[in-house]
């Protein structure tokens, strides 16, 4: 009877440290599929200003500050103040609603009143943008968003760069 109670002891304790590595593998996959998205919403922005090079290099698309070394400093994480009158600011709105909609938008994490996904795998982070492009056609865009619901570190980004 004995080694019967054991046994079972033994099985249960099994049974809950495997229980453990499913939910952390679970959220493990949650964050690798905010970073597949950040990466590719990235690629989206990048083949829009592709589409409209006079634009992004007249500036148009620039969202976002910084600083004096260049590394990006500020992301926006509103569609306010974007024009639909005009191409770039069209662009920029479905963005900035794209990046809410796929991983999050900062007035669900943050409280705040606005917007607010109902997507699980989203509904606790927020995700913000930022392009910068210079005159000669240099452009870059960083997508940043909040990954401790995830499990991971709290802020994480992605920026990539290209000539256009």
């Amino acid at each position: 009877m004995v080694e019967i109670l054991v046994s079972l002891l033994i099985l249960s304790v099994g049974t809950l440290g495997m229980a453990g590595l499913q939910a952390r593998a679970i959220r493990g996959s949650v964050s690798s599929a905010q970073r597949v998205q950040a990466v590719m919403l990235s690629n989206v922005m990048m083949e829009m200003l592709r589409a409209d090079i006079s634009s992004a290099k007249a500036l148009k698309y620039n969202m976002g500050e910084s600083d004096t070394s260049g590394a990006i400093t500020d992301t926006v994480c509103s569609t306010a103040g974007f024009s639909a009158d005009d191409l770039p600011g069209k662009n920029k709105k479905y963005w900035i609603e794209a990046l809410q909609k796929s991983m999050g938008s900062a007035a669900t994490s943050s409280g705040e009143s606005g917007s607010t996904n109902t997507t699980p795998a989203s509904r606790n982070t927020s995700a913000c943008g930022a392009v910068l492009c210079n005159a000669s056609g240099e452009c870059r865009v960083l997508v940043a968003w909040d990954d401790r619901p995830a499990g991971g570190l709290e802020k994480q980004s992605i920026e990539i760069k290209s000539k256009l």
